[in-house]
């Protein structure tokens, strides 16, 4: 089973209430059992609802209480990010999920060096998931550069159906359990 950003299979559950679907994913994984997960809506936020951003810090600045999130009302919602991302890690763990694709440039689910750790991405990294860039692989194109790729063992799934020479993934990022 995986876990993916409900918002990257259609679902209307962004901060504007639209989605930000991901056909190629989708279809990458059509014969896959997916568990949708929005740790906003998981920690009580509604949709449609003001854009958050992180604020004095990265998700892992949050979790350690020197970060807050912050709407673009003012208004504080690290609670709310944290009981998200929580409530998504026991789906993950209830579930025995292996991967989970999260949709990135959040301030919940974002990973990478360009742009900040989201809280749910932080708690998962902590959790004891390992980052590992994969890079410099050509041609097909699978995933936008939206999206990261939180995975233990889950890289079988792609060299099953693809040979990764023919597969481009742009900032893919390859985690795995320790």
């Amino acid at each position: 089973m995986i876990a993916i950003s409900a918002c990257l299979l259609g679902f209307k559950c962004r901060y504007d209430g639209k989605s930000k679907k991901n056909l190629a994913l989708i279809k990458l994984l059509e014969s896959e059992k997916i568990l949708p997960i929005c740790p906003e809506e998981h920690g009580g936020l509604t949709t449609p609802r003001a854009p958050s951003n992180l604020v004095e810090g990265n998700g892992f600045d949050v979790l350690d209480g020197k970060a807050k999130v912050i709407n673009s009302f003012g208004d504080d919602n690290t609670e709310a990010f944290i009981k998200g991302a929580y409530a998504a890690l026991n789906m993950i763990r209830e579930h025995n999920i292996t991967c989970c694709f999260l949709k990135d440039k959040s301030p919940s689910c974002g990973v990478g060096e360009k742009y900040l750790t989201g809280v749910t991405a932080a708690l998962l990294i902590r959790e004891g998931y390992i980052v590992e860039e994969v890079r410099n692989v050509d041609e097909l194109t699978l995933v936008d550069h939206e999206v990261k790729f939180f995975v233990c063992e889950a890289f079988p799934i792609f060299s099953k159906r693809y040979l990764l020479p023919t597969i481009h993934l742009i900032e893919f990022f390859f985690f795995h359990r320790h």
